[in-house]
């Protein structure tokens, strides 16, 4: 479980029947922008297994490492677990949208979720309707898909989104959760965007574009099912 109170990147073990939680600041001094590193250790208590807390949506992991899309900052941060060293990997910290190597000249405005496939990052780019790709081993910026606001697949010109909230990956595809009520595949080879299901608000169960979402946020897969966090609708739907 992670927080996002107070910006810090933590993580909590639950022990035993009275549910005595550990959290553990892996990252974070409170403030927003520069590289940090641990400094506390707090010891929660929570009655009957009730603990409240703010879950962040802005992580991915490969092996010892944590990928963070900090929307505010406008950066990709990587924190080593192990000993919670937190450096800058890709945005120079100002919006913008500029694609580059070495990443740390990248701009990016308003990253909202990150996935990867073990040897990229990719992130929805909910401030510049765009589909970043990040290579974890240089840090170089490129966009996978995306221009300006708009729901065009790639067989009706050059694809768009609007405002995309969610990203998820099979390792193959790239899966987004769309602001303008679509659920969008990305071809990782190819870069080839189609819209799979979705295609105006409303609430409806159905096939393909039949189907009907109200600001589709949360997204992830379990290599066969999509799952989909239907934020206006108040549902999780799920897709195969």
């Amino acid at each position: 479980m992670i927080t996002s109170l107070y910006h810090f990147i933590s993580k909590i073990f639950l022990f035993g029947l009275f549910s005595a939680a550990f959290l553990v600041a892996l990252a974070g001094i409170g403030n927003p922008g520069a590289d940090f590193m641990p400094f506390f250790v707090m010891l929660l208590f929570a009655v009957a297994g009730i603990l409240t807390i703010t879950l962040i949506p802005y992580l991915t992991i490969k092996k010892s490492n944590l990928y963070v899309a900090e929307s505010g900052e406008h950066k990709i941060r990587k924190i080593v677990i192990d000993n919670g060293t937190v450096t800058t990997l890709a945005g120079t910290g100002s919006q913008g949208n500029e694609d580059t190597a070495p990443g740390t000249s990248a701009r990016f405005y308003r990253l909202q979720a990150i996935t990867t496939d073990g040897t990229n990052l990719y992130v929805a780019e909910f401030g510049n309707h765009r589909i970043r790709k990040i290579v974890i081993d240089n840090g170089t910026v490129t966009t996978l898909a995306g221009s300006s606001s708009g729901s065009t697949d790639t067989a009706d010109g050059t694809p768009s989104f609007k405002k995309p909230r969610g990203i998820t990956t099979d390792g193959t595809n790239l899966y987004v959760a769309d602001d303008n009520h679509r659920i969008r595949k990305i071809v990782i080879s190819t870069g080839v965007v189609t819209t799979i299901a979705g295609n105006s608000s409303g609430l409806n169960d159905a096939t393909g574009t039949a189907a009907l979402f109200d600001k589709p946020f949360g997204i992830t897969t379990d290599g066969t099912n999509l799952y989909v966090a239907d934020w206006d609708n108040h549902r999780i739907r799920k897709i195969e």
